[in-house]
């Protein structure tokens, strides 16, 4: 439960149901309204405390908790000055939410923005795209080239370049940030994008497996001097798929070696996150192998074998009418199976 004094509207207070064990991620999301001018110590102070009597805390967290890997410090120590006007239109799309460490390639990520109150006529401009923590961007000047003409934005070029001294690369302790330089004017009402390459976590930032930041995409516009009072805007992104996807612990066993024999494949994995409803499991046969036959029916599953062999696991489909299977045979001429969740989300596990 949270409650806000009158004379204090500045403070919040969680009272916790339940002991909040040692080294357990704590997350929560409040409403607030942001002041008409920054205040002289824009610092957000956060602490624990038992029957009046603070246990610990920190007086100047930070807008996220991320921490330099090596030396645990916090890679930003101060909050965000960010002017009223942010940006209202921010959307970020990824091809491919896979981890790197099973792809062993970075995906495209595409960043579409506009403005509708006014136009940014501040040029050059500092804009900076902060990837979830974990997250490392690998465009540089040389490697995985940055993309501003876009056939999203109708084919128009958005004047951003990589700005000049910059970090750049996967090897840092902020390489969640692309920083990037705006050589022109925006518009109003006008839509702006480009593309980047990124790596992605092994998990979802702001996980229990992955608690070094939240799950949030941002873009910062700045303008000014950057030793004196540089102004901010900043905006939040919307995500359609936030969450990192994997399958893992993959094993696979088959009951004979004999050739053009009727075998049964047996394959068992984990998921890190949940399978929606719409979502599929494919499973691919590499080249010469086809649909065997149980029974006298292609395309069939040994639903009593699985049950039998593995107890412990959640078999694919969990129960008639929940999932449905079907066979295919790609334009590579390899066989697939699929099978598509049809009412129950299939959680995560075995």
């Amino acid at each position: 439960e949270a409650t806000a004094g009158s004379e204090t509207r500045n403070k919040l207070t969680l009272t916790t149901s339940t002991a909040v064990a040692a080294g357990e991620l704590v997350q929560f999301q409040v409403l607030a309204t942001l002041p008409t001018a920054t205040p002289a110590n824009h610092f957000i102070d956060i602490r624990t405390a038992r029957g009046g009597t603070d246990l610990d805390g920190d007086q100047r967290a930070s807008w996220t908790p991320q921490q330099a890997a090596t030396t645990g410090v916090k890679v930003f120590p101060n909050l965000l000055d960010v002017f009223d006007f942010g940006l209202p239109d921010l959307r970020v799309s990824l091809a491919d939410v896979r981890p790197y460490t099973s792809t062993w390639t970075s995906t495209t990520v595409t960043i579409l923005f506009q403005w509708y109150n006014f136009d940014v006529s501040d040029s050059p401009l500092d804009v900076r795209v902060l990837a979830p923590p974990t997250y490392q961007w690998t465009t540089t000047g040389t490697q995985d080239t940055l993309i501003t003409t876009l056939e999203e934005t109708g084919g128009r070029t958005t004047q951003l370049e990589l700005y000049p001294g910059a970090p750049t690369g996967p090897n840092r302790d902020d390489a969640n940030i692309l920083y990037l330089m705006a050589t022109q004017d925006f518009g109003r009402n006008v839509l702006y994008g480009l593309k980047a390459k990124v790596r992605v976590p092994d998990y979802t930032p702001g996980t229990v497996d992955n608690p070094r930041g939240g799950n949030g995409w941002y873009m910062l516009f700045g303008a000014g001097n950057v030793n004196l009072n540089r102004r901010w805007a900043a905006a939040r992104a919307d995500v359609a798929t936030a969450e990192v996807r994997r399958v893992g612990g993959v094993t696979l066993s088959y009951r004979t070696s004999v050739a053009l024999e009727n075998n049964l494949v047996m394959v068992t994995f984990s998921t890190v996150t949940p399978l929606s409803v719409g979502g599929r499991v494919v499973l691919t046969l590499p080249p010469g192998f086809a649909h065997g036959k149980l029974q006298g029916s292609s395309c069939a599953q040994d639903d009593i074998f699985v049950l039998t062999a593995f107890p412990a696991h959640q078999s694919l489909p969990a129960t008639q009418g929940q999932m449905t299977r079907s066979c295919a045979t790609t334009s590579g001429g390899l066989a697939t199976f699929t099978w598509s969740v049809l009412s129950t989300t299939l959680g995560v596990g075995s």
